[in-house]
């Protein structure tokens, strides 16, 4: 699994040519938090241009593998801290980061933290089972507790 907050700001390598395209700037996620739909690499000039999804090769340790050209058009939303709910409706954190897997770019949990403090002292805890309110963009979290980060 890679995190989608290491994605940022890691090497963006053309699989075709082996060059370097830029840097990672952002990470495109869809609307359910199901899949890494492209990535935003900045370029020698500063400009960004996006990658979809369809386009990213592999993501590994140190560099991002496209094969593909840069799309005109975005699809998703920039992945960004949001509220999570438990089944009571009941505000239990904010979902902070997302692991993908490095191959079909599918979310397989996400990271909810609950404040600095608890953080801090037992870690940020993983949750595999978990949906998403399409109109406000709240996440319902169904497990308890996953694992701790």
């Amino acid at each position: 699994m890679k995190s989608i907050r290491t994605l940022v700001s890691m090497t963006a390598v053309s699989a075709e040519t082996g060059e370097r395209i830029g840097r990672v700037k952002g990470v495109n996620v869809d609307r359910l938090l199901l899949r890494v739909t492209g990535l935003w690499i900045s370029g020698r000039l500063g400009k960004a241009s996006f990658y979809p999804g369809e386009s990213i090769l592999l993501l590994g340790e140190r560099a991002v593998m496209i094969l593909g050209d840069r799309c005109k058009k975005e699809s998703g939303h920039k992945f960004a801290i949001r509220p999570a709910f438990n089944c009571a409706g009941e505000m239990i954190g904010a979902v902070t980061n997302a692991y993908c897997d490095e191959e079909t770019l599918l979310i397989e949990c996400l990271e909810v933290g609950l404040d600095v403090f608890s953080d801090i002292a037992r870690g940020r805890r993983l949750h595999r089972l978990y949906t998403v309110n399409e109109k406000t963009g709240d996440t319902v979290i169904y497990e308890e507790k996953e694992g701790r980060r």
